[in-house]
């Protein structure tokens, strides 16, 4: 299983060419851009090398991806738009325009996007999805966080959730795993003295709000905030009726796609608008306009 955000060239073709589609957002991507140290005209001439060389691999390595450094300098200059808004219509639109350049160049339609392809914009954070569990869960992002446990942490739940059987109901104890880790991840991003699962929801879900659209954030809050959560996830743990919860329901609960949708949507919600922070840090500059030069050799057709 592939625990990288590697994506074909087309998704990179598109993205910045959507990019160059909006006008109003030109003097952000400019001034983001030059903090790079890249070139104002950047945006369009790597569109142009993008699809030049997804061109020369399409007819007969159409799935051919690219190493995650591409993505990781993708997400940084999107990192820079976090004050234009949530960014899931800005994603729609360009797994849409993805799907359609895919269909000009080779004639194919693709419906569900492949892995290859299968790029998603969570809190203006690139990522990849994986797996068969669900068209927009679990996600790769183009880096992880700086702490490396809360990195080791959610790698093991995004491989744990890609690798969940079609089949349903599964066995409690696996859909029981999502909760835990997902509390576990809760506590450790935005921890809280004394230690309390309820305050640090409450806070990660508050800093949600202007990353997301009003019926998404929404469904964040019930599910997160305002329903049983914490007490499902000590009824799962302890193994003890608690608030009102038995484990019978929880565990029921647990066993199916749509039980654990809802949490590992705001563990990546969470994650990604945490990497977010991390690259808007304006201490957090990579050379790009330097490594850009190497970036270039892999999409160059010779």
């Amino acid at each position: 299983m592939d625990l990288t955000c590697s994506l074909s060239p087309l998704v990179y073709a598109e993205l910045y060419s959507l990019l160059t589609a909006r006008p109003t957002w030109a003097d952000t991507l400019e001034e983001r851009l030059e903090e790079g140290g890249l070139e104002r005209e950047w945006l369009e001439e790597a569109a142009e090398m993008y699809h030049t060389y997804w061109l020369s691999v399409a007819e007969y390595e159409p799935m051919l991806v690219l190493d995650a450094e591409h993505a990781h300098l993708a997400s940084w200059l999107l990192a820079g738009l976090v004050r234009k808004g949530e960014s899931n219509e800005f994603s729609a639109e360009l797994q849409q325009r993805i799907r359609v350049r895919h269909h000009q160049d080779l004639a194919r339609e693709i419906g569900t996007l492949p892995e290859a392809f299968a790029v998603t914009i969570v809190s203006w954070t690139l990522g990849k999805v994986i797996g068969d569990y669900d068209i927009e869960y679990p996600v790769v992002p183009a880096v992880l966080p700086a702490d490396d446990d809360v990195a080791m942490a959610y790698r093991g739940l995004v491989q744990h959730v890609a690798a969940l059987p079609k089949q349903t109901p599964w066995p409690e104890i696996l859909g029981s795993a999502t909760h835990w880790r997902g509390a576990g991840l809760a506590e450790s991003l935005l921890p809280v003295d004394p230690p309390n699962l309820s305050t640090s929801i409450g806070h990660l879900v508050r800093l949600a709000r202007p990353h997301m659209a009003e019926h998404r954030h929404a469904k964040l809050e019930q599910h997160w905030n305002r329903s049983d959560f914490v007490a499902r996830r000590n009824v799962l743990t302890h193994v003890r009726a608690d608030g009102g919860v038995a484990f019978a329901a929880a565990s029921k609960l647990a066993s199916d796609h749509q039980g654990i949708q809802p949490t590992v949507a705001g563990v990546t919600q969470f994650v990604c608008q945490r990497i977010c922070e991390e690259l808007g840090d304006s201490g957090n500059r990579p050379p790009w306009g330097t490594k850009w030069e190497g970036l270039q050799h892999d999409i160059t057709v010779w």
